[in-house]
């Protein structure tokens, strides 16, 4: 996860560096196949661009995402609970501080265009956003932090005890957390 400073600069020269390969196709992590490879590359580092230029752009797409990602994994939240939710993280505080608002106005800035533009619903009370998304199981909301695993190997070193107890089935899906990294598949014919 890139944050910081220095990260649109990092995101604008990752991206210089895979337009190099001169792929044909790219597969996300989620989405649909991008095949025209160029002129989605040129659009996104467009973006990052427009975003350094604008860095008040960049925060409110930052919460956006944010927000949204949360609404996803919870399910939606009441109007009421919504609003607690935000001005308890510290993100928002944080991007309300660069913007020069409070959090009330914060949160309505960021709240009410969300709505006005469809991305975020009202659906028997709750506030959801209008893309699709399977909610997670309550119960990994208070799962500690994966820095606070405590991690053993097993004496033949077959298998990965964790120090926490895991419900199920959040402990049937973890493995041996080996470093996970986007595949760019390229055709090289």
């Amino acid at each position: 996860m890139l944050d910081g400073p220095g990260m649109l600069e990092t995101a604008a020269t990752s991206l210089s560096r895979l337009q190099e390969f001169d792929a044909l196709v790219i597969l996300p992590g989620h989405g649909p196949a991008v095949t025209d490879v160029t002129a989605t590359m040129d659009a996104a580092l467009r973006r990052i661009r427009k975003r350094q230029d604008h860095l008040y752009l960049a925060v409110a797409y930052g919460a956006k995402r944010i927000l949204s990602f949360a609404l996803m994994l919870r399910g939606g939240m009441s109007t009421t609970e919504l609003e607690d939710y935000i001005t308890r993280q510290a993100w928002a505080r944080d991007a309300a501080q660069l913007m020069g608002q409070d959090t009330g106005e914060f949160i309505r800035n960021l709240v009410d265009p969300m709505m006005n533009s469809g991305a975020l619903i009202v659906d028997a009370g709750m506030v959801r956003t209008s893309t699709a998304a399977v909610p997670v199981d309550p119960a990994v909301f208070d799962l500690p932090w994966p820095r606070d695993w405590m991690r053993q190997r097993s004496g033949d070193g077959s298998s990965l005890q964790l120090g926490v107890d895991l419900p199920d089935p959040v402990a049937e899906v973890l493995v041996d957390p080996a470093p996970v990294h986007p595949t760019l598949l390229l055709d090289l014919v």
